[in-house]
């Protein structure tokens, strides 16, 4: 049995322009190429999250870990961000995010073959940039259209915390 999956994805896209306006009013980065972080994503997934920024507004984060479901072993997923300052009266910098992304599960669904399920993600977040400790704090959430084995439509979220590495 199979399905078409069928999704709007016009509030994702007025999320993304509405952000690509204010971006264009406020042209402070959000981080610093060549900055890397490493922490912790608790929710779906729970495990080890890490954060690579390619220029001030743009970066690449992945996660491995468990998600809470009893049919899956384990998670991996890597996206492309792009970075919107928020004007906000916070001793940092305060950027909302919003990207596109890959999800790999391992499954062990004990009535189907497949060992593995593969989707695409579209993460929305908020992160926490304080000014004067080597930190980033983040809540997300990702839509997420399952496309292979079969067509499914789920959510994956959290919220984290990585300790930024200083560059040399």
């Amino acid at each position: 049995c199979s399905f078409d999956v069928i999704i709007d994805f016009t509030p994702i896209l007025s999320i993304f322009l509405l952000a690509q306006g204010a971006r264009s009013e406020n042209k402070a980065p959000a981080g610093q190429s060549g900055d890397f972080a490493l922490g912790l994503i608790l929710g779906s997934p729970t495990g080890i999250s890490g954060k690579y920024w390619m220029n001030g507004s743009n970066a690449v984060d992945m996660a491995l870990g468990f998600p809470f479901s009893d049919d899956v072993k384990l998670n991996f997923h890597m996206d492309y961000l792009w970075h919107y300052p928020i004007e906000a009266d916070v001793p940092g910098k305060l950027p909302f995010y919003a990207g596109v992304g890959g999800r790999l599960r391992s499954i062990d669904k004990p009535r189907e073959s497949a060992r593995a399920d593969f989707g695409v993600r579209f993460p929305i977040g908020l992160e926490f940039l304080p000014k004067n400790i080597p930190f980033d704090f983040f809540v997300e959430m990702a839509p997420v259209v399952v496309f292979i084995p079969k067509g499914e439509f789920g959510f994956d979220g959290g919220i984290g915390a990585r300790f930024k590495f200083p560059r040399k």
